[in-house]
This record gives C-alpha cells, sequence and structure tokens, in this order.
C-alpha cells in the first residue's frame, strides 16, 4: 500500500511538508523545497525505516487512517502521509 511507486504529500508540525515516492524494491525520493534526495526503506522490528540523504534513520510505527498513514514515535506523531 505505501510501497506502490505513487506520490504521497508529507505534513509535519516541525518541518515542511514534501513529497515522498516509495518503491517496493527499497528505494524511494523525497521532494522538498526544489531538491529531490534518494532515500531508502527497511522494515525493522515491526517498524518502517527511513534513510534519506543527509539525514539520520528514522523508525516509526505506521497506523492507517481515514486521511491516509501517520508515522509514530513514542506515543507521538512524526508526520502524517496523505494523497
Amino acid at each position: 500500500m505505501l510501497a506502490d511507486g505513487t506520490d504521497w504529500t508529507t505534513t509535519s508540525e516541525k518541518e515542511p511538508s514534501c513529497e515522498v515516492v516509495v518503491f517496493p524494491d527499497g528505494s524511494g525520493r523525497m521532494n522538498a523545497c526544489g531538491l529531490s534526495l534518494g532515500m531508502s526503506w527497511t522494515p525493522q522490528g515491526g517498524k518502517l525505516c527511513i534513510t534519506a540523504r543527509f539525514r539520520r534513520t528514522q523508525c516509526a510505527d505506521l497506523v492507517k487512517t481515514a486521511q491516509g498513514i501517520r508515522a509514530e514515535r513514542d506515543g507521538g506523531t512524526i508526520f502524517t502521509l496523505s494523497r
């Protein structure tokens, strides 16, 4: 569902929104502020972990919502994905 090669829009209280595309082979890209950054993703211990160039790896639990998918860590929302 998430890794289908179609754009997702991320929203967060702490960072500007960006477009994310996740592919089934574990690759993807993030487009924000006119930059396109490659990324990779892996499932680890029931979580989804994303590593993007120039950023540390972030792992989160994904929760399906009526609006899309919410990424959570330590009981709080990190970002939401919607189409």
